[in-house]
This record gives structure tokens, C-alpha cells and sequence, in this order.
């Protein structure tokens, strides 16, 4: 995890990750609250309706940094392992790691929905004052938020730096946010920063009307 330095005036200008022998570079602000699309439109995305790491259910806690869990954790659903255990079984949540495709093809299948992630990520790749010159940011999947979750304290650690120049800079702890990852119709997966919890069900059901952030990222 490094700071991703201007050439010639050595000022933060992000956080780079590099993870399944890719590197990303995170974006220093969260897009705004939104939907993650309709209810009632399953899109052409695979759906992922285990979570993966030993848990086989809808939902379930990834660890705290020192290793710990949520006092909310049960004893079924604290997702244990590693990363790469997580990421190596097949056809679940954690295992989703193509958040950049997955995005592309909801800016498509989105298109008309106002409140979705669609709008969301298109009004962020257009903001200049949040874009940092780049048009290819992505929503995450499953998978890529668990591993920002997991290093959320290094990363934090740099955008720390980064607010000494760019005081709109916003830590990653602390906030629920989308994944690109689907459930079924009615849900897809999100994932809080707080706690560690990774789930498809909102409060009262259905939750893809629910409003979360999504933390950009794109590949580097």
C-alpha cells in the first residue's frame, strides 16, 4: 500500500492497492449516497447468493484489522481464513472479482434508472473536483471491497496524508457501501466498514433501494 506521488511535487494525489496480481488505485473521496438499482430488474450479471470463507449463507462478518470480530458476529457466520481462501471459492460473493466488468455492463443495463449505480459512477467520473482527472472508476465487487475492508487501516493512513493537501479527501472507515455484486432481483451485496458485516438484506427486505456509498476505484 503506497502513495501514489505527483512526479514533480511529491503531493499524495491517492492510494494504490495491488491484489490477484493487479493494482488499483483508490479513489481520496466517496461517491454520493444512492440505490443500487430497481427491484424488479434482475440484469444479465451473474448472481452470487453464498458468501463465501466457510460461510455458505447470505450473509456474514469478515474480520476487524487486529483480527477480532463484531460483538454482532454469531458463531456461523464469522468468515474466517484468508483473503485468497475467500477469493478461491468458486461461484461466491467473495470470489466476485470483476467489479470493473460488472459496473460496465450495469452502466448499460441501467440506463434510465435515476437512483442506481449507474448514475452514480457516471456523475463521478464527470466531477472534476472528485474524478482526479480520471474517467475510469469503478464500483467494486464483493470481493475488491472485502480486501479495502481488510486494509482499511493502512489505507486510512494514507488519505490521512493525502488531507494535508486535499482537505476533501475522506477516510474509507466507517460507512456501508455498494459492492457491483449481485444477489437476485430485489438484492445485491453490500458491505460496512464499521463492523465487517457483508449482507444482501436490507431492514425491511428488498434491499437494492437502499442508499449506500460506493468508493471508486480503477485500475492502474
Amino acid at each position: 500500500y503506497a502513495d501514489v506521488f505527483d512526479e514533480y511535487y511529491h503531493k499524495g494525489v491517492g492510494v494504490a492497492m495491488v491484489f490477484n496480481g493487479t493494482a488499483y488505485q483508490i479513489a481520496n473521496q466517496s461517491a454520493d449516497r444512492h440505490a443500487w438499482g430497481a427491484t424488479d430488474v434482475n440484469t444479465s450479471l451473474q448472481d452470487y447468493t453464498r458468501v463465501g470463507g466457510g460461510v455458505l449463507l447470505r450473509q456474514g462478518y469478515l474480520p476487524l484489522a487486529d483480527g477480532s470480530y463484531s460483538s454482532q458476529a454469531g458463531s456461523n457466520n464469522k468468515i474466517t481464513g484468508t483473503w485468497t481462501d475467500w477469493s478461491a471459492t468458486a461461484n461466491t460473493a467473495l470470489s466476485e472479482l470483476s467489479g470493473k466488468t460488472s459496473t460496465e455492463t450495469l452502466m448499460t443495463e441501467q440506463n434510465g434508472q435515476t437512483n442506481c449505480i449507474a448514475t452514480t459512477i457516471q456523475t463521478f467520473r464527470q466531477d472534476a473536483t472528485r474524478n482526479q482527472g480520471k474517467g475510469d472508476w469503478f464500483c467494486p465487487s464483493a470481493a475488491q471491497m472485502a480486501f479495502i475492508h481488510l486494509k482499511r487501516a493502512e489505507i486510512d493512513a494514507v488519505i490521512g496524508k493525502i488531507q494535508e493537501n486535499q482537505p476533501s479527501a475522506t477516510t474509507v472507515s466507517g460507512k456501508v457501501y455498494w459492492t457491483s455484486t449481485e444477489y437476485d432481483t430485489c438484492n445485491a451485496w453490500f458491505i460496512s466498514l464499521t463492523n465487517g458485516n457483508i449482507d444482501t438484506q436490507g431492514d425491511f427486505g428488498d434491499n437494492k433501494v437502499v442508499n449506500y456509498y460506493i468508493r471508486p476505484i480503477r485500475e492502474l
